[in-house]
């Protein structure tokens, strides 16, 4: 069985603590490490954790404590997340406790459906001890991106999806959201379990954290992803756009050559970010996706598309050829990486690329696309006379 690392960032709850360890204890799965990282306590938290190594640390149950100049919990988590040994991760307030069996069946979900991530419904423990449920089922993604909040003690998340997101230092509060929706968008497959595994205890006790923003509002702005609203003039009508899957959209017209509407659809996301600061990310993202799983060559259409859209032609050359290997006879491709090859002034390689599109597509026209060739190939060989023939005459 492979690893499961529990990073847990803690300030002053050590009578909490000891009720959380003991959960990850009582687990039916093995083996676990627990990462409990005491942001600047002055209890007795280390004494504690001292007295629950004794207790109950074994070859499948490791302790591991270390202390941290209180600084809040994004850095405690950060830091857990640097020291974790495990294949997967869960992250745990202190105050908060697991069922028994929340990793077994989490663990079963996830290796039998080939995801990264794992989640469950929740509960709420009030200081009146009476218990909220809260279901997790529907589109998480879109929840999270309009500011829901699954909880952070729910996901079991795969350690390799996580290497390259941080939690967010800057936040002072709901910092979970923003963390849980980037793990979401460079997941490439979530499985959720209709079962509460965890519980969510609310209490008056001091908080990891001393600096609250007012509202939740800071978090939404971190959200890169967000759904955005656009208010057309006419009729106040508000039309709800989600990026990320909109350059999937993009990839699938560039693949089957429906250029009318790839570029229709640019069009209109241009109108809410015209300096189209999303085709960065996207690209940032679809990259990512493709590390965790290096044989979906689809991602690369995703690529090639922001790549030609932020005008990174020499980058875009690259990732179409890379995406020709797997699709070998589509004209369209074929077509976009001739216009890319122009962009990057090479006539050799688009004519190369126009031949093969015309071969695996005798009915496409490229007549304004072969004379835009050689023009940029009479420029380059200095053939001034052609070009003024072409152009005056």
């Amino acid at each position: 069985m492979d690893l499961i690392s529990v990073i847990i960032p803690t300030y002053n709850r050590s009578e909490f603590l000891v009720e959380c360890i003991k959960s990850i204890f009582e687990q039916t799965y093995r083996p676990l490490e627990v990462l409990v990282v005491d942001d600047g306590s002055i209890d007795d938290t280390e004494i504690q954790v001292e007295n629950l190594k004794d207790k109950f640390q074994n070859e499948d149950f490791k302790i591991i404590y270390k202390y941290q100049e209180h600084k809040g919990s994004n850095f405690a988590r950060n830091l857990g997340l640097k020291i974790a040994n495990g294949k997967w991760v869960q992250f745990l307030d202190s105050d908060d406790f697991l069922e028994k069996n929340k990793f077994k069946m989490q663990i079963k979900s996830l290796l039998a459906t080939n995801s990264d991530i794992a989640v469950c419904n929740f509960k709420i423990l009030n200081s009146y001890r009476k218990t909220l449920l809260v279901d997790n089922s529907g589109d998480l993604i879109r929840r999270l991106s309009l500011g829901h909040s699954i909880h952070i003690s729910t996901p079991l998340f795969k350690k390799k999806l996580l290497n390259n997101i941080n939690w967010n230092e800057r936040l002072y509060r709901e910092q979970d959201k923003e963390f849980i929706y980037k793990a979401f968008l460079l997941s490439r497959k979530y499985v959720y379990l209709d079962s509460f595994l965890s519980t969510y205890r609310k209490h008056d006790k001091p908080q990891i954290s001393k600096n609250y923003s007012k509202t939740h509002l800071q978090t939404l702005e971190n959200i890169k992803y967000k759904n955005i609203e656009i208010s057309e003039k006419k009729n106040s009508q508000i039309l709800e756009i989600n990026k990320l899957e909109e350059i999937e959209r993009m990839g699938k017209f560039l693949r089957d050559g429906d250029f009318d509407s790839l570029f229709k659809l640019v069009g209109l996301i241009n109108q809410t970010d015209p300096k189209q600061n999303y085709l960065k990310d996207a690209e940032f993202i679809f990259n990512e996706r493709l590390k965790l799983n290096e044989n979906n060559y689809k991602y690369l259409y995703k690529i090639a598309i922001a790549q030609i859209l932020q005008r990174k032609s020499r980058d875009a050359s690259i990732t179409l050829e890379k995406l020709l290997k797997f699709d070998q006879k589509n004209s369209n491709l074929y077509l976009a990486k001739s216009i890319v090859e122009i962009y990057n002034f090479d006539s050799k390689k688009a004519s190369i690329a126009i031949k093969k599109s015309k071969k695996y597509n005798e009915n496409l026209d490229l007549r304004p696309t072969i004379e835009t060739v050689n023009l940029i190939s009479d420029i380059l060989n200095f053939k001034f006379e052609s070009v003024i023939n072409k152009f005056f005459i």
